[in-house]
């Protein structure tokens, strides 16, 4: 593989990022998730093919589709890249942007058949343009790029390759382990009205117990109904204070031990025979979502915690 800067990672990542909230919707049979997949999809494409033309030096005269697939093609004859351009999928992928224009213009929202052909043509577009040109598998594409804290990129990375090993009970293990340490992390960077410390310190009922627990998820700025799916994904076994023990070591290794203790039953189940193995996709897929989306939100608001 040839250099790939760290500007054109993030705009992969960003591309990648945007495939996997397209393929989330993709999985409901409702209009407005349908919308959105579409949306998404053909916007994953668009930015994609931006990122490889970034890399291969060329700009684009006009910012419209035609030209964005005309200069992308004369940049790749014009260098001799060995690539067949039939994996460009052009007449699939014009279907797609006229679809994606129907929505976004016209309300008209494809049917759950045509979303599935532009999910496996958004996905061979991605896959087959990578290789030849980065040096990069599609699936070597991190989304944990986009983490600044290491220890949280780490985990959520971890996740991603056991997701693409099809290990879903360890991925969802790494991306729970991902999302507690960065919620600990925020919970110490939102102190002000010293509600935490009066909660910890007083002996509450357990009616105060639950509602405190509601203001936290809102402080935590969580999609309240995404936040309720996720630990149901888990059995409710994590909860909004939920935290990393003082004495489990700061690592991959150490965190991930503890992670599985908390889901055991979870993790058990999973692995049962008995378990829906496309089910369990699903949910690694609207984890790994749902947690990446939380992360990048945290992250955008720097500020120290009272420890730090």
């Amino acid at each position: 593989m040839g250099y790939v800067n760290p500007h054109t990672i993030r705009h992969l990542s960003y591309c990648k990022s945007l495939y996997f909230h397209a393929l989330e919707h993709s999985y409901s049979e409702s209009v407005l998730d349908r919308a959105i997949a579409t949306l998404n999809f053909d916007n994953a494409i668009e930015m994609f093919l931006y990122a490889l033309i970034d890399y291969l030096g060329a700009k684009v005269p006009k910012e419209n589709f035609d030209s964005l697939l005309s200069v992308f093609k004369d940049k790749i004859a014009d260098m001799k890249i060995s690539f067949d351009l039939s994996f460009l999928h052009e007449v699939e992928i014009r279907n797609l942007h006229r679809a994606r224009n129907d929505v976004q213009h016209h309300g008209i929202i494809p049917s759950i058949d045509d979303l599935e052909r532009y999910k496996t043509v958004t996905y061979e577009v991605l896959s087959n343009l990578s290789k030849p040109i980065l040096g990069l598998e599609f699936e070597e594409i991190w989304l944990g790029d986009l983490i600044k804290d290491n220890l949280v990129k780490g985990l959520y990375k971890k996740a991603e390759e056991a997701y693409l090993s099809a290990n879903y009970e360890d991925a969802l293990v790494y991306v729970a382990g991902a999302f507690e340490r960065a919620k600990n992390l925020e919970q110490g960077r939102i102190y002000g009205s010293g509600i935490m410390l009066a909660f910890l310190l007083t002996k509450t009922d357990n009616l105060t117990d639950k509602l405190v627990n509601e203001i936290e998820i809102l402080k935590l700025r969580l999609d309240y109904k995404k936040y309720q799916k996720y630990r149901g994904i888990f059995d409710r076994s994590l909860e909004p204070f939920t935290t990393i023990s003082s004495n489990t070591p700061k690592t991959l290794d150490g965190i991930f031990g503890e992670m599985g203790k908390l889901m055991a039953s979870s993790i058990t189940k999973w692995s049962s025979t008995d378990t829906d193995k496309v089910e369990l996709k699903k949910s690694t897929v609207f984890c790994l979502a749902f947690v990446l989306d939380s992360l990048l939100k945290w992250e955008a608001v720097p500020r120290k915690g009272l420890w730090e």
